[in-house]
């Protein structure tokens, strides 16, 4: 699975505290480095999105 031409990935990952990665990676090491700088990235977008939601009250009713 490639990820270096997705267009809905942000240009920016710097805004999420990771630093980007500067060149494609070629060996496992790079690589391995490429898929936790990504998960990290990932992690914080799933952490502020869970911050934001705001979990409705449950309404109590009367059934008679």
């Amino acid at each position: 699975m490639i990820f270096y031409d997705n267009p809905r990935q942000p240009d920016d990952v710097s805004a999420f505290d990771v630093p980007k990665s500067p060149t494609v990676p070629t060996t496992l090491d790079e690589k391995y480095e490429e898929m936790m700088r990504r998960r990290a990235c990932f992690r914080h977008m799933i952490a502020q999105y869970n911050a934001s939601r705001e979990e409705p009250e449950e309404q109590s009713c009367a059934m008679w």
